[in-house]
């Protein structure tokens, strides 16, 4: 997978200073990441790199596909697809559509799992979608390009998902919007992606605990998350783009923490799921704690 980490930083004249939610260009700096602003808009309070994505990124695993991302995307991801699945798809049959399916593991875990479901998986990176079919067997499922242009009918689909796609996405509204059109009436799109309460305060933590203060250090992804969600925001984000207010959950976490998968990271990984899941049970599912968000959008 490419290394987003090695990217060069944008010049100043092409870096981004509009808010990608409300298009404010009003912005106070959050957190400085890799040498790159991130700017919560004064406006709406979202928070946004200044790093400029194009909107329909191809790049990652241009570098080729390794053992630790297949640790990655596979075992460690294991948990939450199954728990997802357990919880989310309780019927026999069914239409889904993964959205970045990347190397198609949850694509396969659909098809070990439910296979009375009819999967197809999109993905934009070429790299990925050639280890998809290689080495998953996916060359029914796994399709390269987008979305969009792929002509699927409008109300065909139960179910869209997004593991780790929209804060990637620098304007995620066209793709939502179309995903919404695709739904059945009681359909709904699955959204995955950080939560920033939580990572902000990981990341200062970290800066704190890093005696040289360097803020060239990759704790926030500021080159590849450019859209740093919170409940708020994402919110926000979804009635712009014509769903209702989101419900969410808290599900197991990805086992692994910055791509190492050590077994004392793992279990405080799962610590923190069982504290987090308490806290949002016993507040009536007030507090969200967790650091990942995981959303449910139904349509308006």
């Amino acid at each position: 997978m490419t290394d987003v980490t090695d990217r060069p930083a944008a010049p100043g004249p092409t870096a981004n200073t509009t808010c990608y939610l409300c298009g404010s260009d009003q912005a106070d700096v959050a957190f400085v990441d890799q040498g790159i602003a991130l700017r919560r808009c004064t406006s709406c309070r979202h928070v946004y790199s200044s790093w400029s994505q194009p909107d329909d990124y191809d790049g990652y695993w241009d570098q080729g596909v390794s053992a630790a991302d297949i640790d990655f995307w596979d075992d460690a991801h294991r948990a939450v697809f199954d728990q997802f699945v357990d919880h989310h798809l309780p019927g026999p049959s069914g239409r889904l559509v993964d959205i970045g399916c990347g190397l198609g593991y949850f694509v396969a875990t659909m098809e070990r799992r439910k296979p009375g479901w009819q999967v197809d998986g999109y993905e934009l990176a070429p790299g990925a979608v050639t280890f998809a079919h290689e080495a998953n067997g996916l060359t029914q499922q796994v399709h390269l390009g987008r979305i969009e242009d792929s002509g699927i009918e409008p109300g065909s689909v139960d179910v869209v998902t997004l593991w780790d796609v929209i804060e990637h996405l620098p304007r995620p509204q066209p793709l939502l919007e179309h995903l919404r059109t695709l739904l059945r009436p009681d359909g709904f799109v699955f959204v995955q992606t950080p939560s920033w309460p939580f990572q902000i305060t990981r990341a200062r933590l970290l800066r704190l605990l890093d005696r040289s203060r360097d803020d060239q250090r990759n704790h926030l992804y500021a080159k590849d998350h450019v859209n740093q969600f919170s409940r708020a925001s994402l919110d926000r984000l979804a009635l712009d783009c014509g769903f209702a207010r989101p419900t969410y959950d808290v599900l197991k976490p990805v086992l692994a923490v910055d791509g190492a998968r050590g077994a004392v990271a793992v279990q405080a990984k799962l610590a923190l799921y069982r504290a987090t899941r308490a806290t949002w049970a016993l507040s009536g599912h007030r507090i969200m704690a967790n650091p990942t968000l995981f959303a449910t959008l139904r349509p308006a």
